[in-house]
């Protein structure tokens, strides 16, 4: 009875090295299919349904094939086996690599994905921070006289407060003859005819507020005088320098009988 010497050894998910004393051999797969190349030059495919007991198996044995008679064919043998084995060596590193390769690029997609959320963090955190740092510029202005604030850039918005004189606010902008103001946490809008960067003297101002004369007696306080109107217009000023007219392209003169206007302007009575 002769000594018998065989090992299995797992290389890779999938890949075992065989070790016996005459060859060595490759096994490619697992449980129901499987590819084994020796380096004797044979090589054996097998397919089975595990359970069943139902199996193919194909042999090829390339040695088979050629003749043993002379030694020159000996000799060619042993390269074949040699090439077998080199092919064998071949295949298991190149497998290897492969493997190398997807765990390399599964592990480094992961740690690409995480520098791309940090990126966003930082660059989301730094835009956070610049829109809290930039706070938008104001002045300091002084109502000259009694005016309104509205809710947009014209005559034609409603008024949401007033502004006595020598009253402080905050301008944002001016533009077309209007100043976008602070008021009460709210963007409105004043007229910018009343406002001033210096304080105006109010010591001699009468601290009193008479009552509001109504449009009858302003009707009749303004007999005589010229008023200024537009063709579309609903009211009548009493300047031509009026605010609400600084957009208007046509501006008449005349008497009140004349202008056909029932009311005054607000921002000139």
């Amino acid at each position: 009875m002769g000594l018998r010497f065989r090992k299995s050894v797992k290389v890779a998910p999938g890949v075992k090295l065989n070790l016996n004393k005459k060859s060595t051999s490759v096994t490619f797969g697992g449980k129901g299919a499987h590819y084994t190349v020796s380096s004797t030059g044979k090589k054996t495919k097998s397919v089975g349904i595990p359970g069943t007991g139902l199996s193919y198996v194909e042999t090829e044995n390339i040695n088979s094939k050629k003749s043993k008679a002379s030694s020159s064919k000996a000799n060619q043998k042993e390269k074949v086996k040699s090439s077998h084995v080199l092919g064998c060596a071949v295949e298991l590193f190149g497998f290897l690599f492969l493997i190398c390769i997807v765990i390399a690029i599964i592990f480094g997609g992961n740690d690409s994905e995480n520098t791309d959320d940090a990126s966003a963090i930082v660059q989301e955190n730094s835009i956070d921070s610049s829109e809290e740092t930039a706070q938008p510029q104001t002045t300091t202005m002084y109502a000259t006289a009694d005016l309104n604030v509205r809710e947009g850039a014209g005559t034609d918005y409603n008024t949401v407060g007033q502004l006595n004189l020598g009253d402080t606010v905050e301008v944002y902008s001016t533009e077309n003859g209007w100043s976008k103001i602070d008021y009460n946490g709210t963007e409105c809008f004043v007229s910018a005819n009343y406002l001033s960067s210096t304080a105006p003297d109010t010591t001699s101002a009468d601290t009193s507020t008479p009552p509001a004369a109504s449009p009858e007696d302003q009707t009749q306080t303004a007999v005589g005088q010229t008023v200024y109107w537009t063709p579309n217009g609903e009211v009548y000023h009493s300047t031509s320098d009026c605010p609400s007219l600084a957009r208007s392209k046509t501006i008449l003169s005349g008497s009140i009988e004349e202008s056909g206007k029932s009311r005054p302007c607000e921002n000139c009575y």
